[in-house]
């Protein structure tokens, strides 16, 4: 939407300029000096006002109806309107048109402030999850729960493969009804800490993956955490991730992906076939 706004915006301004460049060449080198005389032809009149009268033409459009992108252009507009009203005062079409500018701008950053603190905070519920996954993990409970897994499954048998602890507890009934009822626990263990800590953090990433980056530096934050903590791999995600991605980047950069030439990309599967 912005990139619109700024080439439309720098194409009439260019449009402006050229005009006035014109009108401002043909008053300096014709017009000026056969006025000036008192030889100007009805001819040289004739196309001097042209010049003006499509001088004021571009210059309404330009301060009226085109969107200025920012605020540089908002002055730029003032610039040229104060030149134009120079003696009288801006007109009343003028005020109106640098309000709204003005207006829309301050909309529009105010919009841009609300996307910035929507991630700061979406960004932060994530890093206070992952913060506590990763502390459950290296002494937490998740860790002391591991070492009892460990501890209760060497009771059973020394060798830890899968085969060998199995015919261990077909060997030893005694062993195998301990290890069922520690299972239990281990496994309501587990289910608490999923819903205490980890479902929260799973959460919290598809959150922030689905949160508009307010610039390209979020962004790169969330792909690494969209890669690194495989994001694209959760249950009912299907694509989210990538659309979001693609969404941002057409966003932040102004650029239309082609949608449907990357759907129409084959897969290996269907290469294969």
């Amino acid at each position: 939407m912005m990139t619109g706004l700024i080439k439309s915006w720098a194409e009439e301004l260019r449009e402006y300029r050229t005009v006035a460049h014109a009108e401002a060449a043909y008053d300096r080198d014709t017009w000026g000096p056969a006025n000036g005389a008192g030889t100007a032809s009805a001819e040289v009149e004739d196309r001097m006002e042209q010049l003006q009268e499509k001088r004021c033409l571009v210059e309404d459009r330009l301060i009226q109806e085109v969107l200025a992108p920012d605020a540089a252009a908002v002055l730029e507009k003032l610039n040229i309107a104060v030149r134009r009203c120079e003696g009288f005062g801006l007109f009343d079409r003028y005020v109106a048109a640098l309000q709204a500018d003005l207006g829309r701008l301050a909309e529009l950053e105010a919009a841009k402030d609300a996307e910035r603190d929507l991630w700061d905070r979406t960004l932060a519920r994530y890093q206070a999850a992952k913060l506590i996954s990763s502390a459950s993990e290296a002494w937490g409970p998740h860790h002391l729960a591991n070492d009892d897994y460990e501890r209760e499954q060497a009771s059973v048998c020394d060798v830890r493969l899968p085969a060998a602890f199995r015919a261990a507890l077909a060997a030893n009934t005694k062993k195998a009804a301990k290890w069922e009822a520690f299972f239990t626990r281990f496994r309501a263990v587990e289910e608490f800490l999923n819903t205490a800590i980890y479902r929260p953090m799973w959460a919290a990433e598809l959150d922030l993956a689905r949160c508009p980056a307010p610039d390209m530096d979020a962004l790169r934050i969330k792909l690494d955490i969209i890669k690194d903590d495989e994001v694209w791999n959760g249950e009912d995600v299907d694509g989210e991730c990538w659309e979001a991605v693609l969404a941002d980047v057409e966003r932040l950069t102004g650029y239309t992906i082609d949608r449907e030439a990357l759907a129409a990309v084959p897969s290996l599967e269907g290469l294969a076939a």
